[in-house]
């Protein structure tokens, strides 16, 4: 059998000969002009060599072809609003939305209609993306008002009171809150597009005002975002340089961990005293601006948002922000170097020499916790007294292959002692038992997909009084967006698993906050013994025991795998990964589960077929990122579930 040519032409492309693998791309998208994997591999090659526009017309093309394809279509508006060409970027940004018919988002509990730019007197808006996006475009609620619209802007309790003290008419979206009466609605993504902003007249940022609640001066840094989008490795540095930047005369640390400043109004208070910020692209960025301050923005080589356009050192959204770029992946302490030798003067105010203060990157072993005191026997801690709380999972782990095997064990792990728990399947489907849990648990990490989106299913959401959604989707193309919507709406909460999940189906809804794969939490950061190739086959499929398969995963120096979990069990150990995209039937319609991974963890695709080095530092910011959801997602289940 001759091989793939795809296979070859990734394989090319990973060892660097961009121009041989460009003309097999090439060839088989003009053998095959819808195939999947030769646009999105090409579209790779050519952005990584900063060829945008070619990129920009192989998007057009496949708009083109395939002009109901909301991926194409939203990354082609994404590329144009970068390049700052917003008449032609903001129809196109419509695919953003989860939309199940042609007039876009379709909320069942408005009955209202949808605003297109008419004359009205009164708007809801609704509340899309993280907490920077939201105060980005709250500015667009004074050319309404301009207008003699009357909006309100429905937002996330910790914007509320920030809003507000801004002279916006904003509600916090709570349990039980009610909406005001209004002519229409909007998504708060849509007005650009009905009020034709562009570039050359933006309105200016939102006037957020806020008393000091500390002593003037100091700079503020932002090492990583905290919104609900934050775990995005292209939005936050890796920990020793964060470290480094807190060794600089007069850091803050801008972390809520460490401010316990959750609300952006306690956010904005701190801020109000700064003299600077240094920030990745985070909500403080935007906060910052909004404010007037300095900022320098850290913005990665691949994966930057539109928002910050393309190669720009300034930014027409915050005229007070100036950005900083990494020129190569993994190029930060340049690019830090830059930054502070632009504001030795201006902000730190050195000594001697007139130089802008070194960053030494070092990483210091923690110290060991001391060892807890021993409780005297004579006086044991009585336990507290607890009621039981049921709880039914609804996965796939009656399968045996390897992830939907160790979802349900690492969920098991995170629900309280009170919790009784009743195991229910997919397929086949299980009858529930009589009435209804505390709570109802969808998934355990894995995927959904069109088989598994049955109306049992949607039936039993419906008749939890809480339900959450741990999953993510694969086989996109084929998905029930009606059913999907309707379970989305029928949940308390949605983890979903990757962030393309979060922006496809998310927007829009205040229930969705992006997990990452939590399974990676099962996998220590550990290093290959054997200097071999695996191939992973079917035995991860078997009923070998769980902790030996991780075992001989790891043991490899290089792995392949056409199946997702174990290859994101070798991305902990491995120096080399590949992996063999999966199709549904013979639709030949791709999983998309890979990308969207790959995407989540080094903030890039990798081509399909060949061996690709791995970022080790990308993958233990990730898990790290992924263990700081689950204490939240732990102390989540543990409230839903408390006596």
């Amino acid at each position: 059998m001759s091989a793939d040519p795809l296979d070859l032409a990734a394989a090319l492309h990973v060892l660097g000969r961009e121009a041989d693998a460009e003309a097999l791309y090439r060839q088989a998208l003009a053998a095959r002009p819808d195939d999947r994997r030769a646009r999105n591999n090409l579209l790779a090659l050519l952005r990584m060599g900063g060829r945008r526009d070619e990129a920009e017309a192989l998007l057009r093309d496949g708009v083109a072809r395939r002009p109901d394809d909301r991926d194409l279509r939203l990354r082609l508006a994404t590329t144009l609003l970068a390049a700052g060409r917003y008449a032609e970027g903001w129809p196109l940004y419509e695919a953003r939305r989860g939309a199940a018919g042609p007039d876009g988002v379709s909320l069942p509990m408005l009955s209202l209609p949808e605003w297109r730019g008419e004359a009205v007197g009164s708007l809801l808006v609704w509340p899309e993306g993280g907490y920077g996006e939201m105060i980005q475009f709250a500015r667009f609620l004074a050319p309404l008002a301009a207008r003699g619209i009357a909006a309100t802007l429905l937002c996330p309790p910790r914007l509320a009171g920030l809003f507000q003290a801004a002279g916006l008419s904003a509600l916090a979206m709570e349990d039980g809150v009610q909406a005001p009466d209004c002519q229409a609605w909007t998504p708060l993504g849509s007005l650009p597009l009905r009020l034709g902003v562009t570039l050359e007249a933006l309105p200016p940022p939102l006037a957020i005002r806020a008393e000091p609640v500390r002593p003037p001066g100091g700079v503020g840094v932002v090492g990583k975002g905290f919104e609900a989008w934050r775990d995005d490795p292209g939005r936050a540095l890796p920990d020793p340089f964060v470290q480094a930047l807190m060794t600089l005369p007069a850091a803050v640390s801008l972390d809520p961990a460490d401010t316990g400043a959750f609300d952006l109004g306690d956010a904005a208070a701190i801020v109000a005293g700064l003299d600077h910020v240094i920030t990745v692209d985070a909500a403080v960025a935007h906060l910052a601006g909004s404010m007037g301050k300095p900022v320098s923005l850290l913005l990665p080589f691949v994966g930057a948002n539109w928002r910050w356009l393309n190669e720009r050192t300034d930014s027409p959204w915050y005229p007070s922000l100036r950005i900083y770029r990494q020129s190569a992946a993994a190029r930060w302490p340049a690019v830090l170097d830059q930054m502070l030798a632009d504001l030795g003067e201006a902000v730190f105010r050195p000594a001697a020499g007139g130089q802008a203060p070194a960053i030494e990157i070092a990483v210091a072993k923690p110290s060991p916790p001391p060892l807890p005191k021993a409780t005297p026997a004579s006086a044991p801690a009585a336990p507290p007294s607890v009621k039981e709380r049921s709880v039914w999972i609804v996965s796939y782990n009656n399968h045996g292959n390897f992830g939907d095997r160790l979802g349900p064990q690492l969920l098991n792990g995170l629900l309280p002692p009170n919790a009784r728990v009743t195991h229910l399947h997919h397929k086949p489907w299980d009858a529930p038992p009589e009435g209804a849990p505390d709570l109802l648990i969808v998934g355990a990490g894995g995927s959904l997909f069109t088989q598994l989106l049955t109306p049992e299913l949607l039936a039993l959401v419906e008749r939890a009084p809480q339900a959450i959604g741990l999953f993510g989707t694969q086989y996109r193309e084929n998905l029930d967006r009606a059913a999907l919507d309707r379970l989305l709406g029928g949940l308390s909460a949605w983890w979903a698993r990757y962030e393309e999940d979060a922006l496809l189906y998310g927007q829009g809804r205040t229930n969705v906050r992006h997990m990452g794969d939590f399974l990676v939490d099962a996998f220590p950061m550990s290093r290959w013994t054997i200097d071999a190739e695996l191939e992973v086959g079917a035995e991860v499929a078997g009923n070998a025991p769980l902790d030996r398969m991780i075992e001989r995963i790891q043991a490899y120096r290089r792995v392949r795998s056409g199946r997702m979990h174990p290859l994101l069990c070798a991305l902990t150990s491995a120096d080399q990964a590949a992996y063999a995209e999966q199709y549904e039937d013979a639709g030949g319609v791709a999983s998309g589960k890979f990308r969207s991974m790959l995407v989540d963890i080094f903030g890039a695709e990798q081509p399909a077929g060949a061996l690709w080095d791995v970022d080790r530092a990308a993958v233990g910011a990730y898990k790290a990122k992924v263990r700081a959801n689950l204490a939240e997602l732990r102390a989540d289940l543990a409230r839903r579930l408390a006596s």
